[in-house]
């Protein structure tokens, strides 16, 4: 395999990307993403799922940084799945991304069609790369684009890597991928053989897309900006309290739903408690009352201060709590809560499932997110928006981690604005405008497109899910 950085920074934060068939980086050389690295896998030549080498170079890469996204794009899936699966699991790999291929690379049903695959090998020609270029886009202007760029490979080389592939056997392991995303007219891995491939994984579908990626997309799609994220929170502070009515009766319902599991005196020392994304305290101030001794820890993505009315005991630390969790001493914790803020996380699932590695025995994690259906009036107007996850999905993540459910709840809330522009403010107020990398274009079509009421109000939707889990 050869790896080339697209982005070297030396940021703490990865995107690795495992190209397709015939690829390098150079079709690919435009990307960024504000505080990620970036660097390109390519040419599986002589690619072997036992060969150590491998494992042992991508726990090198990975384990420099404090988080690692993962994309992987055709028949990089499948090299991209066995390498996974053998990682060590304390990597900090938050999400994986399959793009237009699956882990059964060349099957009749769930991949390239065999005599297709046959085909390609055996009339395999400097002509007919040119073609399967051309059949990976919609548009010739599109293929003249990428022939600009296109990659870099001797057609030895080009051989020699297709003929990996014939020897490498499907794989039928999905569970280390997080997300699929199938172009709906993909003419190289046909649109229903994926979907069949990625039975029980979460699937998006891109309705008029072809095989080659729009990886910019992409990225700002299912990469969250955590800078921005922590800059926008920051700056809205001293304006939260005012303006995120929801959040704060989020927090009060999963506060009064979460103290009916508690004893104030169940502990044979002081307990511990760690909340995740304290914010303005608008949580913490709910249950510090309820505790008069505990050692309370609080931690925030945003650099800001210990609230008022905060125990002046309490440990503040600024950390991207999704990675730092990892490296916590096992069974720390007797409490753990959350209040709107682990659906900006890359992978909640994840993040739920170390929740039963960090809790003590008989440690309660009382968390509340936001779900599928949250702000989808933004979504159906700029096409951005976090990958919430399914209730169902966070559940099972959580039984798999050795967590009994308490309680689980999901709500739906509706906050009427008097127009476009009073929404735009409440998003700066509340420090929840950081969904992409859209800036003053995303703002516009806010303005100009957003789906008002009969009334001329601007409605916004918030869906919050509740969970109380016991170790």
């Amino acid at each position: 395999m050869i790896t080339e950085y697209i982005v070297h920074e030396r940021f703490t934060r990865l995107i690795l990307i495992f190209g397709g068939w015939g690829t390098d980086a150079h079709p690919f050389m435009h990307l960024r993403k504000n505080g990620y690295d970036i660097l390109f896998i390519s040419d599986y030549s002589g690619y072997r799922d036992d060969n150590e080498a491998d494992i042992i170079k991508l726990q090198q890469i990975v384990g420099q940084y404090s988080e690692t996204i993962v994309f992987a794009w055709s028949f990089g899936v499948r090299v991209a799945t066995t390498l996974l699966e053998r990682l060590p699991a304390p990597l900090r790999i938050t999400r994986r991304v399959a793009l237009n291929g699956t882990p059964t690379h060349v099957h009749d049903l769930r991949g390239i069609p065999s005599a297709t695959f046959r085909g390609t090998l055996a009339g395999l020609s400097e002509t007919s790369v040119r073609k399967f270029h051309r059949r990976m886009f919609a548009t010739g202007a599109d293929y003249a684009s990428f022939a600009e760029n296109a990659p870099h490979r001797p057609f030895a080389s080009l051989v020699t890597e297709l003929q990996t592939f014939a020897e490498l056997p499907p794989v039928e392991n999905t569970s280390v991928w997080d997300i699929a995303v199938i172009s709906g007219e993909d003419r190289i891995f046909p649109r229903e053989n994926q979907l069949r491939g990625w039975e029980g994984t979460e699937t998006v579908v891109l309705k008029d897309a072809h095989h080659f990626p729009d990886m910019q997309m992409l990225i700002d799609r299912f990469v969250v900006d955590k800078q921005l994220v922590a800059q926008r929170f920051a700056g809205a502070t001293d304006t939260y309290a005012s303006q995120a009515t929801v959040q704060h009766t989020v927090a009060d319902e999963l506060w009064q739903n979460t103290v009916d599991f508690l004893d104030k005196e169940p502990y044979n020392r002081v307990p511990k408690i760690l909340e995740i994304g304290v914010g303005d305290g608008t949580l913490t101030r709910k249950y510090s009352d309820f505790f008069r001794k505990a050692e309370i820890t609080l931690w925030d993505i945003a650099d800001v201060s210990l609230p008022d009315g905060v125990p002046s005991s309490a440990t503040l630390r600024v950390c991207d709590a999704e990675t730092t969790l990892y490296n916590e001493p096992d069974e720390n914790y007797d409490i753990i809560l959350s209040a709107s803020t682990i659906q900006w996380f890359h992978s909640p699932a994840r993040f739920i499932s170390c929740l039963g590695k960090a809790l003590a025995p008989g440690g309660i994690a009382a968390i509340a997110l936001y779900g599928k259906g949250t702000f989808r009036e933004i979504e159906a107007t700029t096409g951005r928006t976090l990958s919430y996850l399914t209730f169902d999905r966070l559940k099972k993540a959580a039984i798999d981690s050795g967590l009994n459910e308490l309680y689980a709840a999901e709500r739906s809330y509706t906050v009427s604005f008097t127009g476009a522009t009073d929404l735009l403010r409440h998003l700066k107020l509340t420090g929840v405008n950081s969904l992409g990398n859209g800036g003053a274009g995303d703002a516009l079509k806010l303005l100009r497109n957003y789906p008002l009421q009969s009334d001329g109000t601007a409605a916004l939707t918030y869906h919050p899910l509740y969970l109380i889990l016991k170790k």
